[in-house]
């Protein structure tokens, strides 16, 4: 009988203690907070009405909640992306879902997932403004000092241009949302070009009548943007479940699941089909 007793006694010891610290911290909490920037960066977030957050994160962020049984709480307090990996690292959020690429800087604060997404940067040239470097000019030919290239000062954008185009006239832009500025400075050819990637490419696909006749797209030939999540460095369980989250996902859904997702909050965006694009 007594033996029966220790028995039991350290069964439910074991189940008390079974999770992970990280883990049971959020199970506990009954919530994840998530942190995400405060400017909008669709199609991955963005407002769609006073209190309906849309986007590919969004989306992403709830599937984790739903797996984890747990309520997902968006905290969009940070104002840069920076900050928004500090509020990981400094506890105040639990993971941060927020377009955020890994770097090695940014790797030694926070721990980051496999990719969930990658995206292909892009150089949307100006035909005529890009006339005196030829015919079909590669992407190497826009490296020198008399071209001039637009880009966003926000994300991975002003580390990737700098280190491609390090002898170009280079022009950052706010990424507010209003894009008429660069587009208008791209069209009036006071920008040769503009750096930035294949989801803002399908933008002004739609935005702008007979798109082809005035610009010209080359893809990045060297470069794929990695988009992941970042969790705090002593979250190591939390980190790997995160990552056998995103495997299973893929696997549960098909190799294209988020690759839909993306179609899905594009489509919804631009009100087309992004997968017939």
């Amino acid at each position: 009988m007594f033996f029966c007793a220790v028995f039991i006694a350290s069964a439910a010891a074991v189940t008390v203690f079974a999770l992970p610290p990280d883990i049971a911290r959020i199970k506990n909490s009954k919530k994840i907070v998530v942190a995400l920037i405060a400017e909008d960066s669709p199609p991955f977030f963005y407002q769609d009405g006073p209190r309906n957050l849309k986007g590919i994160d969004i989306e992403i962020a709830r599937l984790i909640g739903s797996r984890l049984g747990v309520a997902v709480v968006f905290d969009r307090s940070p104002q840069t992306f920076d900050e928004v990996l500090d509020f990981v690292a400094r506890g105040k959020a639990d993971i941060a879902i927020s377009a955020l690429y890994p770097s090695l800087e940014r790797a030694q604060k926070v721990v980051f997932t496999r990719p969930y997404y990658r995206i292909t940067p892009v150089l949307i040239v100006n035909r005529l403004a890009a006339a005196p470097l030829g015919v079909l000019p590669s992407m190497e030919a826009f490296n020198n000092p008399k071209t001039s290239i637009g880009f966003y000062n926000a994300a991975m954008f002003p580390g990737l241009v700098h280190r491609n185009f390090p002898s170009a006239r280079l022009a950052a832009y706010k990424n507010d949302g209003k894009r008429n500025v660069l587009i208008s400075d791209l069209t009036q050819g006071k920008l040769a070009a503009i750096y930035t990637d294949e989801i803002e490419e399908k933008k002004w696909r739609k935005e702008i009548k007979n798109f082809d006749l005035y610009f010209r797209v080359i893809k990045d030939p060297k470069t794929r943007i990695s988009v992941s999540i970042a969790a705090r460095w002593q979250d190591t369980h939390l980190a790997y479940w995160l990552n056998s989250f995103l495997t299973t996902l893929r696997e549960a859904l098909g190799d294209r699941s988020l690759d839909d997702i993306v179609g899905r909050n594009l489509g919804d965006l631009l009100g087309w089909n992004a997968n017939t694009q």
